[in-house]
């Protein structure tokens, strides 16, 4: 088995999500939501999946660890969404 805590997993999956996105609309407003979405709730899942592989030659993922990295990655995805519901963005304040 690959992955030994997957609650861990989702939860730390599904807060990266709406941090990155939250982080991603704050740095940089000329990208658009859906792909920002996207990018900020699958990466966390991706991050945690090269980490996890590292250097073997090879890696066995079960039908339980690509469960726990499927609902990992629509946890993300659903907190980078619902992080824009709640949080919207300011207007950049114009200097005189």
């Amino acid at each position: 088995m690959l992955i030994e805590s997957p609650l861990a997993l989702i939860a730390v999956c599904t807060t990266g999500g709406a941090v990155l996105n939250l982080a991603m609309m704050k740095v940089s407003r000329e990208i658009k939501a859906g792909y920002r979405h996207l990018l900020a709730g699958a990466a966390p899942t991706a991050a945690s999946l090269a980490a996890m592989i590292g250097t073997n030659d090879s890696v066995v993922a079960n039908g339980s660890d690509l469960m726990t990295l499927g609902a990992s990655l629509v946890g993300g995805l659903a907190a980078a969404i619902g992080a824009t519901k709640f949080v919207t963005p300011q207007q950049r304040l114009r200097h005189r």
